[in-house]
């Protein structure tokens, strides 16, 4: 066998090891999958004592904006798009 012919068998080999064992590109880098939480955004479930962040109080403000429900929960009372920054007089954001 010449040497491009067993560097194809080697590839082909490798390919079908890495397939039997179930890795995934996502998994060789990290064996952790960050998911974005999924925000109830259909009825108003949530307000500024929910969130110990203010990111996660934007990130609700934001996606239920982008599906069509607006500020739902009343986070952003003001409507200059910073949720909870008067809350409990500190301010959240």
């Amino acid at each position: 066998m010449n040497r491009k012919a067993r560097w194809r068998w080697w590839t082909i080999a490798l390919f079908i090891i890495i397939g039997i064992s179930g890795c995934s590109q996502q998994s060789l880098y990290n064996d952790e999958v960050y998911e974005e939480p999924s925000w109830i955004c259909d009825y108003n479930a949530y307000n500024c004592a929910d969130f110990s962040t203010c990111s996660q109080a934007q990130a609700v403000l934001r996606e239920c904006k982008e599906q069509g429900y607006g500020d739902i929960h009343d986070l952003d009372r003001d409507v200059d798009g910073v949720p909870c920054e008067k809350y409990q007089g500190s301010g959240l954001c």
